[in-house]
């Protein structure tokens, strides 16, 4: 898995500099096929296998790598809310499969995740409730089909973060200690 994410690591890192590039025209098909290697590579591993995997060659975690990956993601989102399909949007949606996949894992306690890996995850999750309560607050009034597939998106974002939390397990952060 090393060498796959060794190859992959140009595409996605540091993730702030290549959103920046795709926003400005620059392709985007390599950050997309980046983020697909990260599911497949949590799906494949354990979730401290999976963070551990970076930390042999960077001073941070693949998991510190996924959350600014998230992050950008979710102010490309958040920046393209009037169009339907965006790079950010294609890449959020992996990347949260990716945190389904790892957090699924840590709440069923088949393989627990790191404090660094946890705190990662918290000030993710803070970015996306903020980012979206700052937006919906922003469109609040609008009466557009736009904002009504934006308040959509924002509910089902927090459903799946809050669904990721409790379902079937104590609640995330009981098992990430």
């Amino acid at each position: 898995f090393m060498h796959i994410l060794s190859a992959v690591i140009l595409w996605i890192e540091p993730p702030n500099v290549i959103a920046e590039s795709i926003r400005n025209g620059g392709s985007e098909s390599e950050f997309i096929d980046g983020c697909h290697v990260l599911l497949s590579v949590a799906s494949l591993t354990s979730s401290s296998l999976f963070d551990n995997l970076l930390k042999s060659i960077r001073q941070y975690g693949t998991i510190n790598l996924l959350s600014a990956l998230t992050s950008e993601a979710v102010k490309s989102v958040l920046d393209n809310q009037n169009e339907e399909e965006t790079w950010g949007s294609d890449a959020l949606d992996i990347l949260l499969e990716t945190w389904n996949v790892i957090l699924g894992e840590a709440c069923a306690d088949k393989s627990p995740m790191s404090a660094d890996g946890a705190l990662a995850a918290s000030n993710l999750f803070k970015i996306i409730v903020e980012s979206h309560l700052k937006a919906a607050a922003d469109s609040a009034f609008e009466d557009s089909d736009d904002a009504e597939y934006f308040h959509v998106s924002v509910s089902s974002m927090l459903n799946f973060l809050i669904n990721t939390s409790y379902s079937e397990h104590p609640p995330l952060w009981e098992s990430l200690y």
